[in-house]
C-alpha cells in the first residue's frame, strides 16, 4: 500500500510523482497513531526525505496502518493523492 502524490521536499525539490509509504507506526496510549511517511522519488530507489504525523487513533476502525494513509489524504498537502 502506497499513494502518490506531488510534493515539495524539505530540500527544495519538486517531486510531481512522488511515492509515499508509511514506514513505522506507534501509539501514545489509546488515543493517538504516530507514524512516519517515506517519500521516494520513484518506487525503485531508496527513500529520500521522511516525515511524522500524529492523528486520532480509532481502535474500532481499520488498522493503523490504514488509518495513516487516511489521515495523510486528508491534509492539503496530500490533496491529490491517489492509491498506487
Amino acid at each position: 500500500m502506497a499513494i502518490q502524490s506531488s510534493i515539495k521536499t524539505e530540500f527544495g525539490l519538486d517531486l510531481p510523482a512522488a511515492y509515499i509509504r508509511i514506514g513505522s507506526t506507534a501509539t501514545s496510549g489509546k488515543e493517538v497513531l504516530i507514524f512516519t511517511a517515506c517519500v521516494f522519488a520513484d518506487s525503485n530507489y531508496p527513500a529520500i526525505s521522511q516525515r511524522q504525523y500524529t492523528c486520532p487513533l480509532d481502535l474500532n476502525g481499520p488498522n493503523p496502518i490504514k488509518q495513516a494513509y487516511l489521515h495523510l489524504k486528508s491534509l492539503s498537502e496530500f490533496s491529490d493523492a491517489t492509491d498506487c
